[in-house]
């Protein structure tokens, strides 16, 4: 939508169901593309006027429905500019623990849809965000056990699929990840509804590849 539309637009948008956030608000030069990564490992560029102009309050188009390509389950995790790529790296985190470091002008290609990364079985991309060199990367898993790891990771070429963040135990997963810094909270929900909150910078430090400490004791809830 135009700049002119999105200022004057009320922001509540009708028809987004409970599971539907936004991601990202991006301002964009519609000369130039965008880049739009999923859950699967695949990224894809895409014009602008391919995305149509819709209102505010309209719910836009499916990714499946943009890129013919995409999986109909396969969901956008992450959205950048050219611009953005081309001066930074990008720094990927898995379910399976995995974290991979590339330079986002590795995926300035021509062709229009790729993998964004070489993914193993039952693996998929949690999050993916632009490096920032003065944080740590953090993550969490399902069983409640927390790595706040330095953020050193080597840096890869596109087709690779990175290297071991955190020492997975048997049948965990990390379900939340990100880089942080000392200042803030972390905040942990149960889904039986139980909440604690955990200062950031009472979380150690270590090397990547470590199994981690216990931030949640569920103690059979």
């Amino acid at each position: 939508m135009t700049e002119k539309a999105y200022k004057s637009a009320n922001k509540i948008v009708n028809g987004a169901s409970l599971n539907d956030i936004m991601l990202r608000c991006v301002a964009c030069d519609n000369q130039k593309p965008i880049y739009l990564f999923t859950n699967k490992g695949n990224f894809a560029i895409v014009s602008i006027d391919s995305l149509g102009n819709d209102r505010w309050t309209g719910k836009g188009s499916k990714p499946s429905n943009i890129v013919s390509e995409f999986m109909s389950d396969e969901k956008v995790i992450a959205i950048f500019t050219e611009e953005e790529l081309s001066q930074n790296k990008l720094l990927f985190m898995t379910k399976n623990g995995m974290v991979k470091l590339s330079n986002g002008s590795e995926y300035i290609i021509s062709k229009k849809v790729s993998n964004a990364l070489v993914l193993k079985d039952n693996d998929e991309v949690l999050k993916i965000e632009l490096k920032n060199d003065e944080k740590s990367i953090i993550m969490v898993t399902r069983d409640g056990i927390v790595l706040n790891m330095e953020s050193n990771v080597p840096c890869q070429g596109r087709k690779s699929s990175g290297v071991i963040g955190i020492s997975l135990r048997e049948n965990d997963e990390v379900v939340y990840s990100e880089q942080i810094d000392d200042e803030g909270e972390i905040i942990i929900i149960t889904d039986k509804g139980y909440g604690k909150r955990v200062i950031a910078g009472f979380i150690k430090l270590l090397p990547r590849n470590r199994k981690g400490v216990k931030i949640q004791d569920f103690n059979g809830k």
